[in-house]
C-alpha cells in the first residue's frame, strides 16, 4: 500500500475517533463527522470504516430523538457487519436497533435484539459488549415498569464497567440505577448517585452524559423540595442539552422548569415552558411526558382563570393516558410474541445450560410484567384502589352502560397534612389505607371507589339511591375513631356531590361540578354539599374578585390601616399591627375574610405580601423618627416563607428604609408551626435580628411540643379565648387555658398579647393572669396612618369604639 492511501485511511480513523468522542460532547457535531467519515470510507472501499461511521450516525440520530431514522440506519448496517465478520460493530448495531425499537414501542424486536447482542458478546468474551448489553436490557425492563429487574441488570452493568475501567459505560449505568431507585421511592439515594455520575462526567468532559445527569438531578431536587437547587440544575442542563443536541432531555428540562415556575406561581413562564415541552414530547412521540405536561398545563389554565382551556387540556390528558394504557396492553402482546424469538436465540446458543437459565428468567420476568403492567397502570399501590387514571375510564364506562350512576362523590380528608407532619408519613400511609378500607366496607356492590391522589377519594354511586343521604352516611362512617400508630384519631372529611344527569351529563362535567361542591364543603368544614348552579356563578365571582384584586395591586388602590397593641403595665401603645384594607368602588370595604383566601389560592398572596412589607416598613421608618421604640407587626403567609429569597427580601427592605431589624415583628399563624421544615427559615430570620410572633393561638391544630419549640418572641392569643375569659353567654370560662398559655410563653421567654379585647373586665382578667399586652377595639379600631399618628402622639388607649369589625 502506498503512503497516500495509508495517510487517507489514517485520516478516516482519526475522523471516526473524533466522531466517537463527539457523541459524549456534541451530538450534532458527531453526526457531521460520521457523515464525513462515511463518504471518505466509501470512496476508499474501507468497509469497516464505512460500517463504523453508519453506526455512529445511528446513535447520533437516536440521541437527537430521531428514533425511526436511527432504527433504519441500524437495520441497514447489521447485514453488512455480519457479512464482513465485524462482530463488535454487529453488537453495537444490535444494541442500537434494540433501544430505537424500544423507544418506538416495538418491544418484541427490542427484546430479540438485546439478547442476540448479549449472547454474541458472551461467546466472544467481549466484556465491554457484555456491559453495554446488560445496561440496555436494564433499560428495557425499566420501560416495562419492572424497576427491580431493571436495577439488577444496571448494577451488573456498572460492576462490569468498573471492572474493565470503562468510564462512559460506568457513568451511564450509574444514571440508570438512579432512575430505577427514583421510581422505587429512594429519591435521596438516587440524587447521591446522580451527583457522583455528574462529577465523573464533568472530570472526563463527557458533556452528553453530564447533560443527562444534571437533567435528572434537577427533577430529583424538585421532588425533594430543593427548589433553588432544582432551578440551578435546570438552567445549566437546558444550556447543555441544547449544546449537545439531546431533544428528550431538553423536553424533560422544560417540564421540570415548568413545574418550578408553577410551584412559585410564575404562571406565564410555566405556560411557556410546558407548551415547549409538549411540542418536544410530541416530536418524540414520548408517552409519559405528554399526559404529565398536559395535566400541568390544565393546572396553569385553572389558576389563570381560563376554565375552558383547563377542561380542554384535561380532556387531552385523559385521551393521552388512555392511549398510554392501550400501548401497555399492546406491549404485553408483543412480549408474548418475543418468546418465539428467544427460543430461536436459545437454539443457536452454544452454552446451552447457561442460556436456558437466562431465557427462563426472562420468560418469568415477562410473565410477571404482563400480570403487573395493567395493575400498576390502573391502581394506587398504597391503598390497592383504582387510581385517578382509571377513574376517568370507570366513569366513562358507567355512563355508557345501561345502568348509569346516580352521582359522583369527591371526598377530601380534613387536616390530613397535620397527621403527616405530627405523626410522620408512615402513619399517614396507614391512615389512608384504613380510610380506603372503611369506604370499601361502607359501599354497595354497584358502587365504585378510586383514590384520586393525596387525601382525596372519588366514589361513583350506583343507581337507585339518594346520593346526599349516602354521602352523609359515608361522612358518619369516616367519623368513627381510628387507631393509627398508637394514637386514637377521629377523622373529619368534606364531600362534594354531583348528581347524574341533573348536575352533568358527561364524566368531565360531573367531576368538575363535584369539585366545586367539594370546595364549598371544605369552606364550611366537614360537611356534605351538592352542586348547584350558583356554585359555578360563585366560582366566576371569585375569579372576577381575584382579577379586581390583581388590578387593585397594580393600581395601588389598597391601603394599610394600623391597630395599636397596648402594654398592660403602662397603658400605652408599644406596638402596632399593619392590616390590609381594600375599598372597591361601588361595593365599599371588602372584608379581608373574602379577599385574603382568594390571594392565598393564587400568586397574588406573594405580590400582596411584598407590597404590605414594603409599605409597612416605609411607614415604620417615618414613625420611628418620632417614636424610636415603636415596633410594628406584619402578617406573613406560609407561602411567603416558602420563597427561597424571603429572608433576604426582608433584610433588604429594612436596610433600604434604615429600620433596625428588631423593630419589625413577623406574624405567623399557629397552623404554620406544623410545618417543621419551616423551622430552619424561622431560625434564619432570627439570626438576622428579626422578631417572630405566633398569631391566632388557640384556633389551630399544633401540639404544645411544637409551640414550645417555636423560635418566637411573641405569642398572640386568639379573640375566641379572650371572649371566653368572663364565661359570657353560658360559655365555659377560658381562664385556665389562657393562664396555661401565659405560663408556657413566659417560661419560653415570650411575651403574650391578647387579641379581640373589647371590655375593661377582660383587661382586668388579663392583667391578673399575667398577660403582657392587649389588642382590640377597647384600645382602638384599625386606623389609617394619619389617624394612628395622632393616636400615638396622645400616648394612651382611646375609648372603646362603638364600631365593630366587618
Amino acid at each position: 500500500m502506498s503512503s497516500a492511501p495509508q495517510t487517507e485511511h489514517a485520516g478516516i480513523a482519526a475522523t471516526l475517533q473524533a466522531a466517537e468522542r463527539a457523541l459524549r460532547v456534541s451530538v450534532p457535531d458527531s453526526a457531521q463527522l460520521a457523515e464525513v467519515a462515511y463518504a471518505q470510507a466509501e470512496a476508499l472501499g474501507d468497509v469497516a470504516g464505512s460500517i463504523q461511521a453508519r453506526v455512529i450516525a445511528g446513535y447520533a440520530a437516536f440521541h437527537q430523538g430521531q428514533y425511526a431514522e436511527a432504527k433504519q440506519v441500524f437495520c441497514q448496517v447489521l447485514p453488512r457487519a455480519q457479512q464482513a465478520g465485524l462482530q463488535a460493530l454487529e453488537v453495537r448495531a444490535l444494541n442500537g436497533r434494540a433501544v430505537a425499537a424500544m423507544m418506538l414501542g416495538h418491544y418484541d424486536e427490542a427484546i430479540e435484539c438485546n439478547f442476540r447482542a448479549y449472547y454474541l458478546v458472551q461467546e466472544s468474551g467481549d466484556l465491554e459488549g457484555q456491559a453495554r448489553s446488560l445496561n440496555n436490557i436494564g433499560v428495557l425492563f425499566f420501560y416495562l415498569r419492572e424497576y427491580g429487574r431493571a436495577l439488577e441488570y444496571h448494577r451488573q452493568a456498572a460492576a462490569l464497567a468498573t471492572r474493565i475501567d470503562h468510564a462512559a459505560l460506568r457513568i451511564s449505568a450509574l444514571l440508570n440505577i438512579a432512575l430505577d431507585l427514583q421510581e422505587q421511592g429512594e429519591v435521596p439515594e438516587a440524587l447521591r448517585l446522580v451527583e457522583t455520575a455528574v462529577a465523573q462526567a464533568t472530570e472526563l468532559e463527557f458533556q452528553q452524559l453530564r447533560a443527562v445527569g444534571i437533567t435528572n438531578a434537577a427533577h430529583l431536587r424538585f421532588l425533594l423540595g430543593d427548589l433553588r437547587g432544582a432551578w440551578a440544575d435546570c438552567e445549566e442542563a437546558l444550556a447543555l442539552t441544547q449544546g449537545v443536541g439531546l431533544l428528550d432531555n431538553y423536553s424533560d428540562n422544560l417540564l421540570t422548569r415548568g413545574r418550578l415556575n408553577l410551584a412559585e406561581n410564575r404562571l406565564e413562564a410555566a405556560q411557556a415552558d410546558l407548551t415547549a415541552s409538549l411540542e418536544a414530547a410530541c416530536r418524540l412521540s414520548s408517552g409519559p411526558r405528554k399526559p404529565d405536561t398536559l395535566f400541568l398545563l390544565a393546572e396553569v389554565a385553572e389558576r389563570r382563570g381560563n376554565l375552558p382551556a383547563a377542561l380542554d387540556y384535561l380532556r387531552w390528558a385523559c385521551e393521552e393516558e388512555r392511549s398510554l394504557l392501550y400501548g401497555i396492553a399492546q406491549r404485553k402482546a408483543q412480549a408474548i410474541g418475543t418468546q418465539l424469538n428467544i427460543e430461536h436465540l436459545e437454539a443457536q446458543a452454544k452454552a446451552q445450560a447457561q442460556r436456558n437459565e437466562e431465557l427462563s428468567a426472562v420468560n418469568r420476568a415477562l410473565k410477571e410484567a404482563q400480570q403487573s403492567l395493567v395493575y400498576q397502570a390502573n391502581h394506587d399501590l398504597l391503598t390497592g384502589l383504582p387510581n385517578r387514571r382509571a377513574s376517568q375510564q370507570m366513569l366513562d364506562r358507567a355512563l355508557e352502560s345501561g345502568e348509569p350512576p346516580a352521582a359522583v362523590l369527591l371526598i377530601d380528608l380534613d387536616h390530613f397534612k397535620q397527621v403527616n407532619e405530627t405523626l410522620g408519613h408512615p402513619a399517614g400511609d396507614v391512615l389512608l389505607r384504613s380510610v380506603g378500607q372503611r369506604l370499601r366496607e361502607s359501599l354497595g356492590s354497584k358502587d365504585l371507589i378510586t383514590r384520586q391522589g393525596g387525601d382525596e377519594f372519588m366514589v361513583i354511586l350506583g343507581g337507585g339511591s339518594d346520593p346526599v343521604a349516602r354521602a352523609t352516611q359515608l361522612l358518619e362512617s369516616l367519623g368513627c375513631p381510628l387507631e393509627v400508630s398508637g394514637h386514637q384519631l377521629t377523622l373529619t372529611a368534606s364531600i362534594g356531590v354531583a348528581v347524574y344527569p341533573e348536575d352533568g351529563g358527561d364524566a368531565t362535567t360531573l367531576k368538575v361540578n363535584a369539585e366545586l361542591a367539594l370546595y364549598k364543603a371544605k369552606r364550611e368544614r366537614h360537611s356534605v354539599q351538592r352542586y348547584f348552579p350558583a356554585l359555578s356563578e360563585e366560582a366566576a365571582q371569585r375569579l372576577a374578585l381575584q382579577q379586581q384584586l390583581r388590578a387593585a395591586l397594580q393600581q395601588g388602590s389598597l391601603e394599610l390601616h394600623f391597630q395599636p397593641i397596648v402594654s398592660l403595665e403602662t397603658g400605652r401603645p408599644s406596638k402596632v399591627e399593619a392590616l390590609t384594607r381594600w375599598m372597591l368602588e361601588g361595593q365599599g370595604f371588602i372584608s379581608p375574610l373574602r379577599f385574603l383566601p382568594l390571594a392565598e389560592e393564587s400568586d397574588l398572596i406573594l405580590q400582596l405580601g411584598t407590597w404590605v412589607l414594603q409599605k409597612a416598613v416605609r411607614q415604620l421608618a417615618e414613625w420611628r423618627r418620632e417614636f424610636p421604640d415603636l415596633q410594628m407587626s406584619v402578617n406573613v403567609s406560609p407561602r411567603q416563607f416558602a420563597m427561597p429569597d424571603f429572608a433576604a427580601l426582608v433584610a433588604e427592605t429594612l436596610s433600604r428604609h434604615g429600620v433596625s431589624p428588631e423593630a419589625l415583628i413577623l406574624e405567623i399563624t399557629e397552623n404554620a408551626l406544623t410545618a417543621e421544615e419551616a423551622f430552619d427559615l424561622y431560625a434564619e430570620l432570627q439570626r438576622r435580628g428579626l422578631q417572630l410572633a405566633v398569631d391566632d393561638v388557640g384556633t389551630g391544630y399544633s401540639n404544645l411540643a411544637l409551640l414550645c419549640r417555636a423560635p418566637a418572641q411573641l405569642l398572640k392569643i386568639d379573640r375566641s379565648l379572650t371572649e371566653g375569659l368572663c364565661g359570657a353567654s353560658g360559655r365555659h370560662s377560658t381562664q385556665a387555658l389562657v393562664r396555661a398559655l401565659v405560663v408556657l410563653a413566659h417560661e419560653r421567654g415570650m411575651q403574650v398579647v391578647a387579641e379581640g379585647v373589647e371590655g375593661t373586665a377582660q383587661v382586668e382578667q388579663l392583667r391578673a393572669l399575667g398577660c403582657d399586652a392587649y389588642q382590640g377595639y377597647l384600645a382602638s379600631m384599625p386606623l389609617p396612618a394619619g389617624e394612628m399618628t395622632s393616636y400615638l402622639r396622645a400616648g394612651r388607649a382611646a375609648n372603646p369604639s362603638s364600631e365593630r369589625r366587618n
